[in-house]
């Protein structure tokens, strides 16, 4: 037969379930009230203790749970709830850590992709930089291009990079030596992106291209867009373009055929467009970056703010939309709701590229300088949940497994 301890631990655990089974409703109310009855059980299981102990204690502890009803404890809660402004559109809490900068491309960075704890970037000096994270130092400059190289990208130990010089090269990540280049686009490629064995490239002679990887060799061109294709991205076996003629297009990747066109919304240039889940991200000179349901072709949200051209846009792991743009800002996203929930604007040049990956930004300007800067991302659930054990002191257990959980959540 189960002793005391852990009977309570048993009903304690019971409880914690129901938390973390209410949160994933994302039913508040029953949450808070579901934590009140987590709390009052806790001053029960306390007075049990004192019980068994002392008839005195007894009376003592029955006149201090009297003085703590559920109500009360409910309403305790409430008021942390309220205190955390508009809690009902689910905004997070988000800070922004100290820059770090990177400096030795000798012109405008107009590419970032991060891996691990690798950068690498592409800039209007022609060169390619490999740089550690850890230590901010350059580790290797991938020389080969003699134009600006506006687009990179990692598959495995390869970096396939695309220039204006019309070529794509394939690098060797480890050794830096250059071990195929692929020629074909009639003028500079824009944009380049992988998928298992297959590199996609968008140019300004209009045409998207799909290469194989090991080979080099060109399997298919796509020609459907009327102006030069600005930015790639790929969502399992379709391909997403942006484009100078102010439309998205999507493509199959097997086939080449045109899947949609996505048009009339953006009222000038599209430069940048990624993905996540089943939603499409794009910005471009119109200064709004939009959101796109990826099977009704439809457009969820606009969102405003940037007072100039957006040259890039990604998305995060944590659902938030990295924009970066002429303004001279960064500004960070819920993609959720579409609020502005921060403005990175240290750097006093354009910014021209901006890629994400765990918690850190990555951005490159006109200024030849990479800024690396930490998002702290809070989200209200966590905070509030938080605030309330640290007010009553709820049991150990019961507060690590709930951190557990949202740790886990992310």
């Amino acid at each position: 037969m189960p002793g005391p301890n852990n009977t309570n631990s048993i009903q304690l655990h019971n409880q914690t379930q129901q938390i973390l089974k209410q949160h994933q409703t994302k039913n508040k109310k029953k949450l808070f009230t579901c934590l009140g009855s987590c709390i009052n059980t806790e001053h029960g299981a306390r007075s049990t203790k004192h019980e068994a102990r002392n008839t005195e204690h007894e009376a003592r502890s029955t006149k201090a749970r009297n003085t703590h009803p559920k109500e009360k404890n409910q309403t305790k809660a409430k008021k942390i709830m309220s205190s955390n402004a508009d809690f009902k559109n689910e905004t997070s809490r988000l800070e922004l850590g100290k820059s770090n900068y990177l400096l030795g491309h000798r012109d405008r960075v107009v590419s970032v992709f991060a891996i691990n704890n690798l950068i690498i970037s592409g800039s209007w000096d022609n060169t390619i930089r490999i740089w550690d994270t850890y230590t901010s130092k350059c580790q290797r400059v991938l020389e080969g291009h003699d134009r600006p190289v506006p687009s990179v990208c990692v598959k495995d130990n390869l970096i396939i990079s695309g220039s204006w010089d019309k070529t794509i090269r394939i690098w060797d990540l480890e050794f830096g030596c250059c071990l195929n280049i692929l020629k074909g686009h009639a003028l500079g490629v824009n944009t380049v992106s992988c998928n298992d064995n297959l590199i996609i490239s968008g140019s300004d002679d209009v045409t998207i291209r799909i290469w194989n990887l090991e080979y080099g060799q060109c399997l298919k061109i796509i020609q459907k867009h009327a102006f030069l294709i600005n930015s790639i991205c790929i969502k399992n076996d379709m391909i997403i373009s942006a484009s100078n003629d102010d439309t998205i297009g999507m493509f199959d990747i097997n086939s080449g055929k045109c899947i949609s066109i996505l048009k009339n919304y953006h009222t000038n240039s599209v430069k940048s467009v990624c993905s996540k889940d089943n939603l499409i991200i794009s910005g471009g000179n119109d200064m709004h970056i939009r959101v796109w349901d990826l099977e009704t072709d439809k457009c969820l949200k606009v969102l405003k703010g940037h007072d100039s051209i957006i040259s890039s846009v990604c998305v995060s792991n944590d659902n938030l939309i990295i924009s970066c743009s002429s303004d001279k800002t960064v500004r960070i996203w819920d993609l959720n709701t579409g609020i502005c929930l921060g403005i990175l604007n240290q750097n006093k040049s354009k910014f021209g590229t901006v890629c994400v990956i765990d918690n850190l930004i990555i951005s490159g300007s006109v200024d030849g300088l990479i800024t690396i800067t930490p998002i702290i991302l809070l989200h209200r659930e966590k905070y509030i949940i938080q605030s309330v054990l640290s007010i009553y002191n709820l049991a150990p257990n019961l507060e690590s497994e709930i951190k557990k959980y949202f740790a886990g959540s992310k």
